[in-house]
């Protein structure tokens, strides 16, 4: 990944993009290759920066994105103005359908791995996935 404070400047071109695209080409191996990745353990290092990952870059990697992913250049997911104060972010209309998959697997791969999935979120994939349709 590229260096830690570029990422953390600009989530559409920084660390979410690098996730979601890191995740888009395992999707596109095979499903195989995703269920693995969700399971595998997180190994993060950034493009010119020492340190090897005792966890604490992988804990920077997941907070960092939860808080970029909901960012509005990013276009994924916005908060309602009735909910401003919660917050909850549901998924944008129009925003992108393998992204929005991206990030449920991201999700999955955070609470798997008992690391930060930040506010909104976890509570409406949780309230999806009981909703009995």
């Amino acid at each position: 990944m590229q260096g830690a404070e570029d990422m953390r400047v600009n989530p559409a071109t920084g660390l979410v993009a690098q996730v979601l695209t890191h995740l888009g080409k395992e999707w596109a191996r095979s499903v195989t290759a995703v269920r693995q990745a969700v399971w595998r353990p997180t190994e993060v290092s950034f493009e010119g920066e020492d340190g090897k990952d005792e966890d604490g870059l992988t804990v920077d990697m997941h907070t960092a994105f939860w808080k970029g992913v909901v960012s509005a250049g990013l276009g994924l997911f916005e908060c309602p103005e009735d909910l401003e104060n919660v917050p909850v972010y549901l998924p944008k209309p129009g925003a992108s359908r393998l992204d929005l998959e991206m990030v449920g697997l991201m999700l999955c791969k955070s609470l798997i791995s008992g690391h930060p999935t930040g506010p909104g979120l976890g509570r409406l994939v949780f309230d999806f996935l009981l909703d009995k349709h």
